[in-house]
């Protein structure tokens, strides 16, 4: 997810800097080594020699581990009863594991059905189970028809972040302006949650529990009624999404430069100090590899514990890889994400590099958008050339779509395959066959 401000971003990137001096890429604050290694090739890097502290509890007695035939969300997704049953994409990346990827095909080719202007730049939209999308612009959460009209409006007090849409169909939204929300189906509100700083993209829970990031620097897990069972405080604002694993295990980045991995009652399982601040959101593999991006450049895969297993080396002043481009996941594993110099990037599960795609040629500008892959493995990223790509598997192009604006989200893929879209001048696009 991009934080909505760039001068708040830097701003957080500073402070992060400031947070961190004196500590080594590497090592906790306590001294325990945890495994920042950025190799020199391009490849990934094997840290099966890791130092970092072993820590094997299990989560299966929990009560969160997910029941065989979750209800939404497919073969791509675990974690994933706490959400409403048969929605094809009811929260940020899909679901809490954030594979961002989707069992039904995208358009082959590109035509735009419709779109709709929107008040300003929001999160990502959600599509429930009946096919209403519901995106959000400055001060509002929009619910929208499958042909684009508006059906309802939700004021909130800033920009709206992606909805998470509950197995009761309850929506819950945050925004910059320090507050949650809990909104019926028909735009009416069932409670609201406040605290000193603003939110990112909520993630659910099996068991209904919402894990949310706040740019204060706590994640906070609220129950499905507003209550806080627990906060956990870092040293630096989250601005993205949490993620959950099939076991339980919650992971979230701060700008504190740390990866954090937390039971489901709110204690630190393990951390990795990373080379520089986190404004991304993971992704979680079927084998509980963890995948985070860093601004430091570097991709990191981390273990189901938080242990590192390998990260991928980069170039470059933020590095290649967009601060704000979170990682995709195809069905074969392979992990995409966008980069700095017009790149798009595959890399597999060990950490080598499988083939970059270029957007169009000229100046180099980030592929700041989040990737999203179809039921066919092909690939959707926007960038700030102001384009939509479509890429086959193999890294050869299928389509490129002229856009109003650059699109910092990431597509939505509804159940017919139509990609919705939001760019930063505020447009609303359903892409279809």
């Amino acid at each position: 997810m991009r934080l909505v401000a760039t001068g708040l971003a830097l701003a957080l990137a500073v402070a992060a800097c400031g947070a961190r001096t004196g500590l080594q890429p590497g090592w906790s604050d306590g001294g325990a080594q945890v495994g920042f290694d950025a190799g020199v090739d391009g490849q990934g890097v094997d840290a099966a020699g890791s130092d970092a502290p072993s820590e094997d509890v299990a989560l299966a007695d929990t009560g969160l581990l997910p029941e065989a035939g979750a209800a939404c969300c497919g073969s791509s997704c675990a974690a994933s009863a706490g959400l409403q049953a048969g929605s094809p994409w009811p929260m940020w990346q899909r679901c809490p594991m954030h594979p961002g990827r989707s069992d039904v095909r995208g358009p082959a080719s590109p035509t735009v059905h419709w779109s709709v202007q929107l008040s300003a730049y929001g999160g990502a939209p959600s599509v429930g189970t009946d096919g209403t999308i519901y995106a959000g612009g400055r001060g509002a959460l929009q619910a929208l028809g499958s042909a684009g009209s508006i059906l309802w409006s939700f004021p909130t007090q800033d920009d709206v972040q992606t909805a998470a849409i509950a197995a009761d169909g309850t929506l819950y939204v945050a925004d910059p302006g320090g507050a949650v929300y809990a909104v019926h189906s028909d735009g009416t509100m069932v409670w609201s949650f406040s605290a000193n700083a603003g939110f990112g993209s909520p993630a659910v829970a099996p068991d209904g529990t919402i894990y949310i990031g706040s740019f204060g620097g706590s994640l906070y897990a609220l129950r499905p009624d507003g209550s806080e069972a627990w906060s956990f405080a870092t040293q630096g604002a989250i601005a993205g999404s949490a993620a959950i694993g099939p076991d339980g295990t919650i992971y979230v980045g701060s700008s504190d430069w740390m990866v954090y991995a937390l039971r489901p009652d709110g204690s630190l399982r393990n951390s990795m100090l990373t080379g520089a601040d986190i404004q991304s959101s993971p992704a979680v593999a079927p084998d509980g590899t963890v995948y985070v991006a860093s601004r430091d450049g570097n991709v990191y895969a981390l273990d189901a514990a938080g242990r590192r297993k390998w990260s991928f080396p980069r170039t470059g002043m933020f590095g290649q890889f967009s601060s704000d481009s979170s990682p995709a996941l195809g069905a074969d594993g392979t992990i995409y994400i966008g980069g700095e110099g017009n790149l798009l990037y595959a890399i597999h599960p060990d950490g080598s590099l499988a083939w970059t795609f270029t957007t169009t040629p000229g100046p180099p500008t980030p592929v700041v958008g989040t990737p999203v892959v179809g039921g066919d493995g092909t690939v959707y990223v926007a960038s700030d050339d102001r384009n939509l790509y479509a890429v086959r598997p193999d890294g050869s192009m299928l389509w490129a779509l002229p856009l109003s604006g650059p699109a910092l989200n990431p597509p939505t893929i509804g159940a017919d395959g139509t990609l919705y879209l939001t760019t930063t001048e505020g447009e609303l696009l359903a892409i279809g066959r």
